[in-house]
């Protein structure tokens, strides 16, 4: 995909679970577009586009987002659901109370949290979680502005 644009097909986003290999151990909730359109050129120069929904949707614009130099936490809206991968949080509560709509590798790390935690892993983890919240805050005033992949002549 060369010089990929997104166009939202409604103004509505919708808040997803993701993680990402960039920042390893870390999930949150990220609201995207669910329902879009992304258009691009292969190597030949040939445009191709495409209609995609749902984690289809907001896979696309995860990666579209790191061509632009943005990672997932730039994009939150609540810094207080980004936790680490290996402890319940507020995925598990979700998880718990209605798995629908949340993809199916979040519900599997979910599945896999072992039952019993240590105490004091929690709270040096709480800890580090404070300090990286801290630091997207700060740094980048999440949620991050249009990407400038997103055709601005859509909502």
């Amino acid at each position: 995909m060369v010089n990929p644009v997104i166009t939202p097909k409604t103004a509505e986003k919708t808040p997803v679970w993701e993680r990402c290999l960039s920042i390893p151990g870390l999930h949150g909730k990220v609201p995207r577009y669910l329902d879009m359109e992304i258009s691009y050129q292969d190597l030949e120069g040939k445009t191709h586009t495409h209609k995609a929904l749902s984690s289809w949707a907001a896979l696309l614009q995860h990666e579209c987002d790191h061509l632009d130099g943005i990672v997932f936490p730039m994009r939150m809206t609540d810094l207080a659901l980004l936790a680490f991968n290996d402890e319940p949080g507020p995925l598990a509560k979700e998880v718990a109370e209605d798995p629908r709509g949340i993809d199916p590798l979040f519900v599997d790390l979910v599945e896999r949290w072992p039952g019993v935690q240590d105490g004091s892993r929690e709270i040096r983890n709480e800890n580090v979680v404070r300090d990286i919240r801290r630091f997207f805050r700060k740094r980048f005033r999440t949620g991050h502005p249009r990407s400038p992949r997103q055709d601005p002549a859509r909502p």
